[in-house]
């Protein structure tokens, strides 16, 4: 059996973000700290790729220092240099913007009958069923006919995004990329972390928690399939709320009143010998299509790429997965039929893909008193995620819930030493 005083489960954001808020503090300098992480990379959702000296991301991929403060912070502390993200002007094949816009401004007047009114049903009883449709499918994002995507969840989802953002009036809202992409930030934070005696354990799978009063054991999974076990005092567990569900069967009952759901996402890159969609004046620009791509980007004359959600994510997916022969003529036929492309579009000499199962993980009664960490209290266990905050699905939100969880942790710690401050005197 090891010993560790902490264990933080997860080395995405929001793990390395409440490890680097404990070695700040004074109370951990003495504290034997471990991370333990079941993927071979560190990051999570931040998951940067490099082909051809250019970069990719294939998880996070833009932010706002209007929306994501925490995030530009990082930028700053860890002297990153950074460039205007430039989809935030929204194309779409048909003149239906100028529809979709005072729609949203009319409708944003008037209250849904109740709180529990979904987005899409809002839309429909005010526009009827096909304008409704017509709405999402120009802000091309599907999740917006979910039944759980409350009104005040559909109107966030547009505000956040740079490609819609100026439909609800957000058009002056600064974007940015990282040049060297969001996994520079997760290396300059596992630097600064393991600089402080910090250990990182990658490809270690949560297996078991035990829950003791004083203690409690995490079983693990390494990589040559061996179970080995810790005990600790304290754990935080920075992990999604899909991943705690199937670690604790009492979640979320024991830990929240709240419920959680997720949506899959789907990202695509495609590298060409000749950027030829400069013939067509293409170079970065979004384009909504209303085929299974939906959200079509030209970056540049460097690649282009498509984004999706929900059941376009699973569609792709399927396909790459599948049919991996049809996948690259199913993608050239779409654009080509949507963007009125008349010659053959070459094949590219690289396409790489990443299908996010639990892609963006939320709370589906989210209200501004949910906690941005959870916690169960008889076993001394936290649990932090960006579902826990107003920032689902964003690096800012993990960064929150890291800190929140840190925060708490130190009262913890502190109430201990106190404690024992007074025991020792009472002695």
């Amino acid at each position: 059996m090891k010993h560790l005083d902490v264990i933080i489960i997860g080395a995405g954001i929001s793990g390395l973000s409440c490890a680097a808020s404990l070695i700040k503090n004074p109370l951990c300098n003495n504290l034997k700290i471990g991370i333990f992480e079941k993927q071979n990379r560190l990051g999570g959702r931040a998951h940067t790729i490099k082909y051809n000296n250019t970069n990719f991301e294939l998880g996070a991929g833009r932010y706002s220092p209007e929306l994501h403060p925490n995030v530009h912070q990082l930028t700053i502390d860890f002297h990153k240099e950074v460039e205007e993200f430039p989809f935030i002007e929204l194309k779409h094949k048909g003149k239906h913007i100028t529809f979709v816009k005072n729609t949203l401004e009319r409708l944003r007047r008037i209250k849904p009958p109740n709180t529990e009114t979904s987005f899409y049903n809002f839309l429909c009883l005010n526009v009827g069923i096909k304008k409704a449709n017509l709405i999402i499918g120009v802000l091309g994002y599907d999740s917006l006919y979910l039944p759980y995507i409350s009104v005040s969840t559909g109107y966030d989802i547009i505000e956040k995004h740079p490609e819609t953002q100026s439909l609800v009036g957000h058009d002056k809202r600064q974007w940015f990329n990282l040049k060297e992409g969001f996994s520079s930030v997760i290396n300059s934070l596992k630097d600064l972390i393991e600089q402080r005696n910090v250990s990182i354990y990658q490809e270690h799978l949560l297996h078991n928690i035990v829950y003791n009063p004083d203690r409690s054991t995490l079983s693990f999974q390494t990589p040559n399939n061996q179970i080995i076990h810790y005990n600790c005092k304290y754990a935080i567990l920075a992990i999604p709320p899909s991943f705690l569900d199937k670690i604790d069967p009492q979640f979320p009952k024991a830990w929240s009143q709240f419920n959680y759901e997720s949506i899959p996402l789907f990202k695509s890159v495609l590298y060409y010998k000749q950027p030829w969609w400069k013939k067509y004046k293409l170079e970065d620009s979004i384009y909504i299509l209303n085929n299974p791509i939906r959200r079509l980007y030209f970056k540049s004359d460097k690649y282009l790429f498509f984004y999706n959600d929900g059941k376009q994510a699973d569609y792709w997916n399927k396909l790459v997965s599948t049919k991996p022969d049809e996948y690259i003529d199913q993608i050239h036929y779409l654009i080509s039929k949507e963007l009125n492309i008349n010659e053959a579009i070459p094949e590219p000499i690289v396409h790489i893909e990443k299908y996010w199962s639990k892609g963006v993980e939320f709370s589906t009664n989210y209200s501004d008193d949910h906690p941005l960490v959870l916690e169960n209290t008889q076993q001394n266990i936290i649990a932090c995620s960006d579902a826990y905050t107003s920032h689902c699905g964003w690096m800012e939100g993990g960064i929150i819930s890291g800190k929140k969880a840190a925060s708490v942790l130190l009262e913890k710690i502190n109430k201990a030493h106190t404690k024992q401050s007074n025991l020792a005197l009472a002695l």
